[in-house]
């Protein structure tokens, strides 16, 4: 069984990785993304927020949705002053302590401009600022203009903004990107789709969505499962992976190369968890499990919960510095991932339940 990455398949995960699109604003990506799965649904459709449905079997029972969010962290304008200096908002979580010095892309409705954020240097900082992490409120970005009017030919408030960072390859599986948070999970939707239009006599209709605005709450997953409508649904995200320094010890060890992480807790149904742990181990590939006690913080919080209530089950990739311009992992972890779900898929039929059955207490 290989886990190697395919030369076609590499291609499309460094487009995906180095597309722009902050969330609300990631035509950019989506516009690959939906590309790239119309080679292999029977059809691909956006909505009004932009979420891409690769639709496949298009009729089959029951409904399965894998999901994926596309967008990345990111700022927007703010505002201009006189002196042609940029002022930003953050869009999605951001330590700001990475921000300073970045060299960014503005997104413009007439191209790229370049640009670097910048704050006031450590030789002029009071004693008592230099342990004080600067926020993002008091740094700005530089373009180069001379003047508050030269920066508004070349800009406007409502720009979105994001790294200028090309991903990078580091030995011989390992990759760091702005934003394998989640570009990755959407490159594993559509490998999953590549597997899954080859699969003879598919049983269920799958909608792959490539979903959008979920670093800033999760909103286009809550559209995009309630126009789905499905049964089950996995949804693809990337996971805090243990194997670097100063990681949390009491957590599960999350390991780069070993594999898929299922989530175990009271967001994932218990069911759908054992069917796919189950083809994991008969198919002997590797997974890691992790637990959840409430909230997981993914799309998985509002498809579980959208209209009557819908079976998931996150599946995520090993990330280390998450939400930084060198998010890194591995990639055999996310073909394993791409493997997994198009294996356990074609098991789902209409006699499969995600209702796991009451045992009676055992007496003391």
């Amino acid at each position: 069984m290989s886990r190697k990455i395919s030369e076609s398949a590499r291609k499309d995960l460094i487009a995906l990785l180095e597309a722009r699109g902050p969330s609300g604003y990631e035509s950019e990506a989506t516009a690959y993304w939906s590309k790239r799965a119309s080679k292999y649904a029977d059809k691909v459709v956006q909505d009004v927020h932009n979420n891409c449905h690769a639709i496949l079997n298009k009729g089959g029972s029951p409904v399965i949705m894998v999901a994926a969010h596309i967008d990345e962290i990111g700022f927007i304008i703010r505002s201009i002053d006189d002196s042609g200096y940029i002022r930003l908002l953050s869009v999605g979580g951001w330590d700001s302590q990475i921000v300073q010095g970045q060299r960014v892309d503005i997104m413009t409705a007439k191209g790229t401009v370049k640009g670097v954020i910048g704050k006031k240097p450590i030789h002029l900082l009071d004693h008592k600022d230099m342990d004080n992490v600067v926020k993002i409120r008091d740094m700005w970005v530089d373009i180069g203009a001379k003047d508050g009017k030269a920066a508004k030919k070349l800009v406007e408030i409502g720009d979105p903004i994001v790294i200028d960072a090309k991903a990078l390859q580091l030995g011989k599986n390992m990759i760091a990107s702005k934003s394998c948070d989640n570009r990755v999970g959407a490159f594993v939707a559509l490998e999953a789709l590549k597997r899954l239009s080859k699969v003879k006599d598919l049983k269920p209709e799958v909608h792959f969505v490539a979903t959008v605005q979920e670093e800033i709450g999760l909103y286009g997953a809550i559209t995009g499962a309630y126009n789905v409508h499905p049964h089950a649904a996995f949804i693809v995200d990337g996971t805090f992976a243990t194997d670097c320094p100063e990681s949390d010890s009491k957590m599960a060890k999350c390991v780069c190369g070993k594999g898929p992480v299922l989530m175990r807790g009271c967001k994932s149904n218990h069911e759908l968890f054992k069917l796919t742990k189950e083809t994991a181990k008969k198919s002997k590939r590797n997974i890691q499990i992790e637990a959840c006690g409430g909230d997981s913080w993914t799309d998985t919080d509002v498809i579980q919960i959208s209209r009557g209530g819908v079976a998931t089950l996150l599946i995520s990739v090993p990330m280390r510095y998450m939400h930084s311009p060198v998010e890194m992992f591995n990639t055999s972890d996310a073909i394993e991932t791409a493997a997994l779900i198009a294996n356990v898929i074609p098991k789902i039929n209409s006699k499969v339940g995600f209702i796991k059955k009451a045992k009676a207490m055992r007496k003391r």
